[in-house]
This record gives C-alpha cells, structure tokens and sequence, in this order.
C-alpha cells in the first residue's frame, strides 16, 4: 500500500513548480514521479491545502444512496423481497449494483434481507391448520422439566439461540417438488 510522502517536500516541489519549473524538472531533482506533482498542483490550487488527500472509506454508497426513497419503496412493496429481487427490479430501472452495495445500504437503514424459507401450500388449508393447533394445545401440559432427548440426554437448560435478525419470512409455495404429506 502506498504511503503518502512528507508534507515539506510536497510544499517544497509545488514552489518550485510555481516558480516555473515543469512537472518532469521538478521530478526529477526531488525525486518523486511527475504523476504525483500532476496531481498535487490542481489539488492544491483547488483546495489551498497541498496535504495527501483522504485515503480508504465508502466511496461508492453516493450512487445508492441517491435512489434513498425508490428503494424503501420497492422493499416496503414486498416485505419477503430477497436482495437478488431488489438488485433485478432496481436495474429494470437502469440502476445497477452489486449485492454486497444493496445490502450494507439495507444495514444501514436497519433493514436485513433473508433468503425465503418456503413451506408446502398444503399447510394454509383450514383442517390442517386446526390439527396442527390441536397438537400445539395438546403439548401445552407436557412438564419441560422432565423432558429428555432421544438419545439420552437430558435438557441441562440450553435454549436455541433467538435470531439476531428478526422473524423468519414463511411463504407458501405452490411449485416445486412438494408433497401433499402434511398430515
């Protein structure tokens, strides 16, 4: 990685091309390529300040950023929209960008995109959904204290870990190689 040379040669080799010598004379006797000095003179003429720029950092949220309100709109349009969803519609608008650029735009507006955990359509039907309540009320009773695995062991208190993210997206699918086994 470059590193960006001493402030009193650069003072130094902009006074001496003020005082009429050319970039590739100045280069020369101070030993710095005549690029460099191409872009100190605008900069400093410009800016007053013959210091090394800023080096690092987001250069390209700008691009995004701009489109602030079209994007909050697209996701607010469809909640289970994936960031590839996002990235094709924004570019059916002629706005492309890369997913890693969509996705820190979408952190940092508080927003996280995840992949779409499909389930049979089979389970929206009104008997299944009252069968599998009946089995939630009917482990209601169960005593989570005595509860054991099958091989084994017992539960020593550990809990899943909740999802840093927010809910699941659930979306019924109804193609696909799915089976009509929810019963």
């Amino acid at each position: 990685m470059s590193r960006a040379l001493s402030l009193d040669l650069c003072v130094r080799v902009l006074a001496a091309v003020a005082a009429g010598l050319s970039h590739r004379a100045a280069a020369a006797r101070f030993g710095v390529s005549a690029a460099s000095i191409g872009r100190w003179c605008p900069r400093a003429r410009l800016e007053d300040d013959p210091g090394p720029s800023a080096t690092g950092g987001d250069r390209g949220s700008g691009r995004i950023e701009a489109h602030l309100g079209l994007v909050l709109e697209l996701v607010a349009q469809t909640p289970g929209i994936t960031i590839e969803e996002l990235r094709r519609l924004l570019a059916g608008r002629w706005l492309g960008f890369g997913y890693g650029t969509v996705q820190r735009f979408l952190v940092r507006h508080g927003m996280t995109r995840k992949k779409k955990i499909g389930h049979a359509s089979e389970q929206d039907c009104p008997e299944v959904v009252a069968r599998r309540q009946a089995w939630r009320d009917s482990q209601a009773g169960l005593d989570l204290a005595r509860r054991e695995f099958i091989n084994g062991e017992a539960d020593r208190g550990r809990r899943p870990r909740k999802r840093p993210n927010g809910p699941k997206t659930n979306m019924a699918r109804t193609y696909g190689p799915w089976k009509a086994a929810t019963s």
